[in-house]
C-alpha cells in the first residue's frame, strides 16, 4: 500500500491513503469547529487489500459504513480522537444503489383493468389479511381519478384486481368534484385511515376517509385546504395529539425564494388542525430538492426515529424531474428533524420511469417493512402511467442517510444534525 503526506489545504494539514489504484481519500488532523473536540469522519474510498485498521503517524485508519459504500475514519493515537473534514465536498462516494427496481416492472399495467382506463399509478401500500393491499390511483380518460383496490400473495405478481372502482369521487362534494387522487394509508388500530388528496374546484385539497375492510370507506373530514396534497398521517398519537406531514403549495418569488415545503400540523380530534409548522424545508439554488419538495409515503417507525421518504422537484429546461430523498425524525417528536440526507437516492432511469404520460417521474405513496423487519418494498408511480416496485434494506437506508447528511459530516445513528432543520438550508459544510 502506498501512503505520503499531502499538502497542507485551507490551513488543514490532511493525510491522502491509495490502495492499490482506489480512490485516495483525505482525513483531517483538525476537529471540526463546535464540536468539543469530536470530529465526524467524512471521507470515501475502497478496494482496500490491507487489512484495517492500519496506523499512519499519529493516526489510525479504518473503513466504517453499510452495504457497498466505506468511509475512512482516522482516529488520533494520543486520544482516541475522531477527526473530519473542515469544507463541504472534499469526500468521494462508493456508488450504491439503495432501492432495487424489480425485474418485472412495472407490476400493474392499464391493460390489466376490466374496463377502459387511461393510467394507474400513486398507490398506497398496506398489509391486510396476510396480503398485500394496494390502492392505486386509476385514471380514467375522462381525465377523472378515482380508487381501486389490487391484492397480491407476494406483492409482486398475480395481482388480483377489484372490477369496480373501490371507492370513487363524489361529485356533489365540493372537495372531490374533479376526482380524488394519490391515496397514503396509515393503520390506527384496526382501522385504516385514508389521507387523500380531492381535487375540487378550488384547487387540490387534503381528505381524510377511513376502512376496516377496503370494500366500504367513510369518508371522515377536509383535513386542509386548497392548496395542499402529499399528505399522511402518523400512527399513533404524541401527547394525546395526532400528526399530519403535508404540502401546502406556495408561489415563489422572482429571487426563487418561498417554494414548496413540507409542514408539520396537529389535532386533537382529527377534525381541528393548528400548530402548523414548516418542517422540512425546500432548499434554494441549484439542488435536486430546491424550492420543491413533498411526502412519498407515510412515516415508517425505525430504531432510531422516523424515517421519510420525499420527493424533489428539479426544474430543467426539459420538463421536471422527479427524484426521492430521505430524512429521520425524532421518534417521540416528529417535529424534530434528526438527519436529512444531501443527495437523492432513486430517481427515474429505466424506460417505463421516463416515458409516459408525465416522464422522469419516480413518486410513492406507499411502502412496506417485510416481517424480517429489514426488507422495505417501494410502491411507486412510474412517469403517471404505471406502478413498480422497488427493494431496500433498512439497516443499509440508515447507515447511508447519517453517512450522507446535507451538513456534509458523517453522522452516528441517532445523533442529531444542527443543520438539517434549519432555515434556510444553507450548507457549508461548517457546524
Amino acid at each position: 500500500m502506498k501512503l505520503f503526506q499531502a499538502p497542507v489545504v485551507g490551513g488543514n494539514n490532511p493525510c491522502a491513503c491509495y490502495a492499490k489504484g482506489a480512490a485516495p481519500a483525505l482525513c483531517w488532523k483538525a476537529g471540526l469547529p463546535g464540536s468539543s473536540g469530536r470530529g465526524l469522519a467524512g471521507s470515501h474510498t475502497a478496494g482496500f487489500s490491507q487489512e484495517l485498521p492500519f496506523k499512519v503517524g499519529p493516526f489510525y485508519f479504518r473503513l466504517v459504513g453499510p452495504g457497498d459504500v466505506a468511509h475512512v475514519r482516522c482516529i488520533r493515537e494520543a486520544c482516541g480522537q475522531e477527526t473530519g473534514p473542515d469544507t463541504w465536498g472534499a469526500s468521494m462516494q462508493v456508488k450504491q444503489q439503495l432501492f432495487r427496481r424489480y425485474d418485472d416492472n412495472p407490476i400493474l399495467v392499464p391493460g390489466q383493468w376490466s374496463h377502459t382506463v387511461n393510467a394507474v399509478f400513486n398507490a398506497g401500500a398496506v398489509t391486510f389479511e396476510g396480503e398485500t393491499l394496494l390502492l392505486v390511483r386509476v385514471e380514467d380518460r375522462s381525465g377523472i381519478s378515482h380508487l381501486s383496490v389490487a391484492r397480491s400473495s407476494d406483492g409482486y405478481t398475480n395481482w388480483r384486481i377489484e372490477p369496480e372502482p373501490s371507492f370513487q369521487m363524489d361529485p356533489g362534494r365540493y372537495e372531490e368534484a374533479w376526482g380524488i387522487e394519490d391515496p397514503r394509508i396509515t393503520q390506527c388500530g384496526d382501522e385504516y385511515m385514508v389521507v387523500y388528496t380531492g381535487y375540487s374546484r378550488g384547487g387540490p385539497l387534503v381528505c381524510l376517509a377511513s376502512t376496516r375492510d377496503f370494500r366500504t370507506f367513510e369518508r371522515r373530514s377536509t383535513l386542509m385546504p386548497p392548496d395542499d396534497k402529499d399528505a399522511a398521517l402518523f400512527p399513533c398519537q404524541f401527547d394525546g395529539r395526532w400528526a399530519l406531514l403535508h404540502r401546502p403549495s406556495s408561489s415563489m418569488d422572482l429571487a426563487g425564494r418561498v417554494g414548496a415545503q413540507i409542514w408539520l400540523s396537529w389535532s386533537p380530534d382529527l377534525r381541528h388542525w393548528g400548530d402548523h409548522t414548516i418542517l422540512v424545508h425546500a432548499r434554494r439554488g441549484g439542488w435536486w430538492d430546491a424550492n420543491k419538495i413533498g411526502l412519498g409515503p407515510p412515516p415508517l417507525l425505525t430504531e432510531y426515529g422516523w424515517l421519510i421518504l420525499y420527493h424533489g422537484v428539479r426544474t430543467t429546461v426539459a420538463g421536471s424531474i422527479y427524484r426521492l430523498g430521505i430524512a429521520m425524525l425524532d421518534r417521540d417528536n416528529p417535529g424534530l428533524v434528526l438527519v436529512r440526507g444531501n443527495e437523492w437516492v432513486f430517481g427515474p432511469e429505466s424506460e417505463y420511469e421516463r416515458s409516459g404520460d408525465v416522464p422522469d417521474v419516480v413518486f410513492p405513496c406507499g411502502w412496506i417493512l417485510e416481517d424480517d423487519r429489514r426488507t422495505v418494498r417501494l410502491y411507486y408511480g412510474a412517469a403517471d402511467t404505471t406502478v413498480c416496485v422497488a427493494t431496500g434494506d433498512l439497516g443499509e437506508i440508515i447507515g447511508y442517510l447519517y453517512h450522507h447528511c446535507i451538513c456534509g459530516h458523517l453522522h452516528e445513528p441517532g445523533e442529531r444534525c444542527p443543520v438539517a432543520a434549519s432555515e434556510p438550508v444553507e450548507v457549508t459544510g461548517n457546524f
